[in-house]
């Protein structure tokens, strides 16, 4: 993985080597010690800067989306001035932790978008006891 990153990094354009970056930590497979040790050892490679410069993005592998449908309600919702989600956020609900597409805490609210169903549909966030 990392020899492909950073062949990419030198070939395509950006916004592919962030995607690529943040899909690798979106399923767990980015190994950046991996990627420090390969960059050390070609430094002067082409791709180089490039690399190192995405993994030093703050929200890498973080609101990022993981399906088309995904990215269509992310425009959708900007377009139509909502607030800006959580995405593919990890949850603890009681008895059960779930990663949820979107998730406004300030609203309590949570979407999940389904492939399989042509609409997405809501629910509030459980609300929590206080101990």
């Amino acid at each position: 993985m990392p020899a492909t990153l950073l062949a990419l990094a030198a070939t395509a354009p950006r916004n592919v080597l962030e995607s690529a970056c943040n899909q690798a930590e979106l399923e767990w497979v980015l190994d950046t010690r991996a990627i420090e040790e390969l960059l050390g050892r070609r430094g002067a490679h082409p791709g180089s800067a490039r690399l190192r410069a995405v993994l030093e993005m703050d929200h890498l592998g973080l609101d990022r989306t993981k399906s088309k449908l995904e990215k269509r309600f992310v425009r959708l919702a900007k377009e139509t001035g909502l607030p800006a989600p959580t995405i593919n956020e990890w949850i603890s609900i009681p008895g059960e932790e779930m990663q949820c597409d979107f998730v406004w805490h300030g609203h309590r609210v949570i979407v999940e978008v389904d492939a399989g169903r042509p609409t997405a549909r809501a629910r509030p966030l459980l609300q929590r006891s206080k101990a």
